[in-house]
């Protein structure tokens, strides 16, 4: 599934990446609580490493990538990716009531997954 994040290497934010349901569910939270752009800056964190708007949405989809990387998953996961694009454009396009309701379906979906 591609996503329409902008291009770019977020890579040093893979310590972040969620690698549990809940770990996910926290990011999700993270992302309703704080975009497109009221991201609290971390003082123990450089300047690089800083959530954004487009970081969050990356970790998130990676995230799914990591947790759900298991077969039987691949509809469900494809589901996601599409509504965390849906998502990250919404909140982009200045919709950021419609951008949570996306992420409040997203996190319905990974409780409903066994």
């Amino acid at each position: 599934m591609q996503t329409n994040l902008p291009e770019g290497d977020f890579s040093r934010y893979l310590i972040f990446l969620p690698r549990t349901k809940t770990e996910l569910k926290d990011a999700t939270a993270a992302a309703y609580l704080y975009s497109p752009d009221a991201y609290p800056l971390e003082d123990w964190l450089p300047e690089t490493q800083q959530n954004t708007h487009e970081s969050m949405y990356w970790l998130l989809h990676a995230g799914v990538d990591h947790v759900f990387d298991a077969p039987r998953y691949s509809a469900i996961r494809d589901r996601m990716h599409d509504i965390l694009n849906r998502s990250y454009t919404e909140f982009l396009e200045g919709d950021s009531i419609h951008g949570r309701e996306l992420l409040e379906e997203f996190r319905s979906l990974i409780s409903q997954t066994v």
